[in-house]
């Protein structure tokens, strides 16, 4: 249904409208506004967030994950717009910031989606006629670009969702100028000080609010001292244990499928060594963790790993760890691990891939590796493929086991790692927590172990996992990648703890084994002469050929074998 103003004239629906939006029990009353006109149950510390929002000037919620902080952020912003839109059509706005744009056009700006969907679905109530409470919000949302916006039927802008450049935060609201004004910062963890300072200057005048919500992960942020005693927020805490799932509180299933359940909970706590530790402080308990635990290599944890005197251990396998910079930007890193104690073995600028790919093989062949572990991302694989390339036509490389590190692929649990890349770090943590890692901790290496942040994922069959910062995005936020992090992170990485214990290792006895036996070698290979299946049999024989020399890439499930190239005689194997 669409609703339309001309010149102070005001249809009979939207009369009708104004008539409930009006009505003081709903102006004053989210919690039954929610009920009556969306239809949608709201549990009791949602319920809390609403009163609050109605009672109190500046509302500050620290919670955990899962228990629907986004949604009533939702309900609230539909419900500041129904309810004083038609007081005023221009002196109403509802302001939504984030981190990033993607976080307010998937989070916040999708539920006020869905709340106008169910304004406009909601017109039967148990099979019958709701009669004046249908109530269909008004307008269209558009979240293109990188603005999202709410606007009505004629053209007025009822909620606007930025993400401002940094250092021009305060700007990009100061042209806000409006009588009921409510500025809703999601994931408030993450945002700048200027976002609250913009943020108190768009409220001013008595009937504005402020919002702010978030997972308490940073210590240290403004986020964080707006839950000093002492500061004028009222403070809202939510812990999984406060939820219907645990409390017992009634609630429709279908709600209570994107709780923390019991046995999430008590899995996570264990599995994360305890309440104590900073992951459970912030995604079950809701609260700030007691020390600087709260980033994910705290002073304590890189001060035991800078103390560890570990000697090396030639019993273990020499891993390298390979992070690649492309031309121009950061710098490519080489790290050695010898049973814990890891250095750093090259660094150099972006070169081309294949200057890079003869520096890698010269350190494959300085240190004797026996597992190299690069990072196949980006310009990662045509090195890697270059890299085999020479391995095949030198003598002087001994066997080695090659990881392609996917950080994007899935990791072993998807409920504790979002993806592999939270996986090896978490595994580098836990082994400098127990004092099994070694490292020269230099003032560089500190504060990129220090600024790489991490978080919760909220959603989905991956809710309560670890995710680790991008590289981009940290560069986008510090300035620079954790270069060094990264090559440690590579190096620490045994690809032996992924085998399954009766895996089996593969072995070719005959050169058509790589083919999948006689059966299954390609006709183009059949009808070769002699030369040819010679030229075959000399590169795959044990001990000199490239296949032997990556043979551990099948061990470990690998079934690539890149870059055995072989120009020269025209027979390409790759």
């Amino acid at each position: 249904m669409t609703f339309k103003i001309f010149a102070g004239a005001i249809n009979e629906a939207m009369a009708t409208l104004a008539k409930k939006s009006l009505d003081k029990r709903y102006y004053n009353d989210p919690v039954l506004w929610a009920k009556e006109v969306l239809g949608v149950h709201l549990w009791s510390k949602q319920r809390d967030i609403c009163d609050a929002v109605r009672d109190h000037k500046r509302v500050a919620v620290r919670s955990s994950n899962g228990v629907g902080k986004t949604h009533v952020c939702g309900v609230i912003a539909a419900w500041w717009i129904a309810t004083r839109y038609l007081e005023d059509p221009h002196q109403t706005i509802v302001v939504v910031t984030a981190p990033s744009f993607p976080q307010i056009k998937t989070n916040l700006f999708h539920e006020l989606n869905v709340e106008m969907s169910r304004s406009k679905e909601s017109k039967y109530a148990n099979g019958e006629l709701k009669g004046d409470a249908f109530q269909p919000l008004p307008g269209k949302i558009y979240t293109s670009g990188n603005v999202a916006q709410w606007l009505s039927s004629e053209g007025a802008q009822l909620a606007i969702g930025r993400k401002p450049a940094e250092g021009d935060v305060i700007r990009t609201f100061a042209g806000i100028h409006r009588k009921n004004v409510l500025f809703i910062i999601d994931e408030a963890g993450g945002v700048s000080p200027d976002m609250f300072v913009s943020a108190e200057r768009l409220t001013t005048n008595a009937g504005a609010k402020i919002l702010i919500v978030g997972n308490p992960d940073r210590r240290g942020s403004e986020f964080y001292k707006v839950f000093d005693p002492k500061s004028d927020w009222y403070k809202i805490g939510i812990s999984a244990f406060d939820t219907p799932t645990h409390t017992g509180e009634p609630c429709p299933d279908e709600l209570l499928e994107y709780m923390p359940s019991p046995e999430w909970v008590q899995r996570n706590i264990k599995a994360w060594g305890g309440k104590d530790d900073p992951r459970v402080q912030i995604a079950i308990y809701g609260q700030f963790p007691d020390s600087d635990d709260s980033v994910f290599f705290s002073e304590r944890i890189i001060n035991t790993a800078e103390d560890a005197d570990i000697d090396i251990d030639f019993t273990k396998p020499t891993i390298l760890g390979v992070d690649l910079a492309m031309q121009g930007k950061d710098e490519s890193r080489i790290y050695v691990n010898r049973g814990g104690k890891i250095r750093l073995l090259k660094a150099w600028p972006g070169e081309s891939a294949r200057k890079n790919a003869e520096t890698i093989v010269e350190a494959i062949i300085e240190t004797d590796a026996n597992v190299v572990n690069i990072d196949s991302g980006g310009i990662g694989t045509p090195i890697i493929e270059r890299m085999l390339e020479l391995v095949a036509h030198r003598d002087d490389v001994q066997p080695f086991q090659l990881t392609y590190m996917n950080s994007s692929e899935m990791a072993p649990d998807i409920r504790r790692w979002y993806n592999m890349r939270a996986y090896w770090y978490d595994l580098l943590r836990m082994s400098m927590i127990e004092g099994e890692v070694d490292l020269d901790v230099t003032d560089d290496l500190r504060k990129q172990l220090t600024d790489i942040n991490f978080s919760i994922w909220e959603t989905g069959n991956r809710a309560g996992s670890l995710i680790m910062e991008s590289k981009k995005d940290m560069r986008k936020r510090v300035g620079y990648s954790p270069d060094d992090v990264d090559a440690i992170v590579y190096s620490h990485f045994n690809p032996v703890t992924m085998l399954e214990p009766e895996t089996e290792k593969k072995k070719y006895e005959d050169p058509l084994d790589i083919l999948g036996g006689e059966e299954n070698l390609p006709n183009y290979l059949a009808l070769m002469e002699g030369t040819h299946m010679d030229l075959l049999t000399e590169y795959t024989t044990l001990e000199e050929s490239l296949v032997d020399r990556v043979i551990a890439m099948e061990d470990l499930g690998w079934t690539k074998i890149s870059g055995a190239n072989f120009d020269d005689d025209g027979l390409d194997l790759s």
